[in-house]
């Protein structure tokens, strides 16, 4: 997923969220637009946070189609998703 897919998930699902707390009690009707935008919030900053790791950045760089091939440090190279890649390799 990409974060234009999560933020409009996120956009989507939050309200019918917080609706559905505020008619359960849970919340008060008048902070329902202030928990929904803090939720928004939180989610995208940890999207953010997620997404921007060295490790995810190089895969994206590597998915490129015109990109051949992705010189890192050995440790980069070899861990997590980046381990099967043939376009990243170490130096």
């Amino acid at each position: 997923m990409n974060s234009d897919q999560v933020l409009g998930a996120l956009r989507a699902l939050v309200p019918t969220i917080v609706a559905y707390a505020v008619g359960k009690g849970w919340i008060p009707a008048a902070s329902a637009a202030d928990v929904g935008a803090a939720i928004i919030a939180l989610g995208a900053a940890g999207w953010s946070v997620y997404a921007h790791t060295n490790t995810n950045k190089i895969a994206a760089v590597a998915a490129l189609p015109d990109v051949q091939k992705v010189v890192t440090t050995p440790t980069i190279a070899n861990q997590g998703p980046l381990a099967d890649n043939q376009k990243v390799v170490s130096q």
